[in-house]
């Protein structure tokens, strides 16, 4: 057993639970005015999220390296460089109210989801590549991170993504609970 990506599946969960009150965080945060505890708290669960996803991603990272799949290493990578971006993104331009102008916040937005639709194309093309060793599992999970990134890069079709980041997040933990038992 890989304990390393068994971690990162643990990891996964980690993020999978803190994905809830970033959410509502962000909802909160846009219906009403902040208090300096607020901001806080929204910035530590920005900071955990993101701790998590590195670490969840990281696993991918270890599999592909395992399997020397080139694509998920580079993938995997950009995800984490990207969950890194967004998250200092958010805390300096969103929550600590960087003067911008409402065109450079809609215009930054739209370019943010372009290239976090973009990246998980490539991550679920990746993951296809896993079909051999970890069979229906890695076609699906492969599968959804190419509807859930096309839904984000094309920005009108957003919607698609949040509906399959539930089953998306359960099956890349299964995958690497499986990856950890079988490498």
């Amino acid at each position: 057993m890989d304990k390393n990506i068994r971690n990162a599946g643990i990891f996964g969960i980690i993020n999978l639970i803190f994905v809830i009150p970033l959410t509502l965080t962000e909802i909160a945060r846009t219906m009403f005015s902040v208090t300096t505890r607020f901001i806080v708290i929204y910035i530590l669960i920005n900071l955990i999220y993101m701790i998590s996803s590195i670490l969840f991603i990281r696993g991918f990272v270890i599999i592909g390296k395992k399997l020397k799949i080139n694509s998920l290493i580079k993938s995997s990578y950009s995800l984490i460089i990207y969950s890194i971006f967004l998250s200092v993104f958010i805390i300096i331009f969103r929550m600590l109210n960087f003067s911008a102008s409402k065109s450079f916040s809609l215009v930054s937005s739209i370019i943010l989801l372009i290239i976090g639709g973009i990246i998980p194309i490539f991550f679920g093309i990746s993951l296809l590549k896993l079909k051999k060793k970890f069979g229906r599992i890695a076609t699906a999970t492969g599968v959804l991170n190419i509807i859930s990134g096309t839904g984000m890069a094309t920005v009108v079709l957003i919607f698609i993504s949040m509906l399959v980041l539930l089953p998306l997040y359960i099956l890349e933990i299964i995958l690497l609970f499986r990856a950890s038992k079988k490498l």
